[in-house]
């Protein structure tokens, strides 16, 4: 239930940031790109639908395994692309993530 929180607080923070604190404003156009872990989905998309739900905004979620979604950051993060909204790794990688 912790978990399910926090994630829905980092979503909601996520689209505050996005709409630049509009979120009245067309909300059903804003749609956030997540990144996640193939093993995830059971785990994160009730939560997703309950912020859906909740916010209007949608959760386009992309699950990859694991090698391939620390490819597709990296990747992403070098080219500075932009088009990943939020991500969800593991905690002892934020830091590396960082520093790239």
């Amino acid at each position: 239930m912790k978990q399910r929180r926090l994630l829905v607080s980092v979503v909601a923070a996520a689209a505050l940031m996005l709409s630049g604190g509009a979120m009245a404003q067309a909300q059903s156009q804003v749609k956030l790109k997540v990144l996640i872990g193939n093993w995830a989905p059971p785990a994160l998309n009730p939560a997703f639908k309950t912020f859906t739900k909740d916010s209007g905004i949608q959760v386009n979620a992309e699950d990859l395994p694991f090698r391939d979604l620390l490819k597709k950051i990296e990747i992403s993060a070098k080219a500075e692309v932009g088009d990943i909204d939020v991500v969800f790794v593991d905690a002892p990688l934020t830091p590396s993530y960082a520093e790239r």
